[in-house]
């Protein structure tokens, strides 16, 4: 006995046309928002149960609504946005300031590599004509007294970091780099280390080239690892070994 479905001869049954009134009731559905005081409520519903058990368009679910801290249900209050917008906004200028005074300074030491006037007179000509901002004019002071009072200490650790580049043979822009950048590290403490390392490895990326930044950023690199590990060197000094009786 050949079954129903597998006897290739019998033909099959053809679909049963929907009518009119299935149609109307299934787009009603579809077109019936289903939430709470939503426009046609009870006729929506109700169309879609008529169509449910003709066998037609099933009932669409609410969704549920996804939260997240910039939907309208997390918006921050007025009063904290602004504050946050205010902070941001002062902590990008202080920045864009700090900036600014880096590169007065180092403007300011490379103009004195030519012998004509001193960086204190150069930095005060500057500072005159440009009327800049009182955090720039303040770090650019503090950088170029720290570079003509240690100037010596600060040649002499060049030396030592990176002996195959004398300060004399440098060009006198990345002489002039490598004096601000180290004059700051090692004798302007106000700033973070990290924040000064960032700031001038971009300054000689700008003004020397990626060889200079490589040059600059190995020599911060090398004396914050220093300045890091002479404290504990002092807390946990090594103790000598104690000798053996036998030798």
């Amino acid at each position: 006995m050949v079954s129903r479905l597998g006897d290739p001869g019998r033909p099959r049954r053809r679909a049963r046309p929907r009518s009119a009134d299935h149609r109307r009731a299934a787009r009603s559905a579809i077109g019936t928002s289903h939430r709470p005081g939503a426009r046609g409520r009870r006729r929506g519903r109700g169309a879609t149960a008529r169509a449910g058990t003709r066998g037609g368009e099933r009932p669409r679910r609410r969704r549920r609504r996804l939260t997240w801290p910039g939907s309208r249900r997390h918006r921050v209050p007025a009063q904290r946005r602004k504050a946050r917008s205010t902070e941001e906004s002062d902590r990008a200028d202080r920045i864009r300031s700090l900036r600014t005074g880096r590169r007065l300074a180092l403007s300011a030491v490379f103009e004195a590599e030519f012998g004509q006037r001193t960086a204190s007179a150069i930095l005060e000509r500057h500072l005159t004509e440009t009327e800049g901002n009182p955090n720039a004019a303040e770090l650019a002071r503090r950088l170029v007294r720290a570079v003509v009072e240690n100037r010596d200490t600060i040649d002499a650790t060049i030396e030592r970091l990176a002996p195959q580049y004398p300060v004399v043979q440098l060009a006198r822009m990345d002489r002039a780099l490598l004096r601000c950048a180290l004059g700051e590290v090692l004798h302007s403490p106000a700033t973070p280390a990290r924040v000064a390392i960032a700031e001038w490895v971009e300054l000689a990326r700008i003004y020397s080239g990626d060889s200079m930044r490589r040059l600059v950023n190995g020599v911060l690199g090398r004396i914050t690892g220093e300045a890091t590990a002479a404290p504990e060197t002092e807390r946990h000094p090594s103790t000598p070994r104690r000798k053996r009786r036998g030798s």
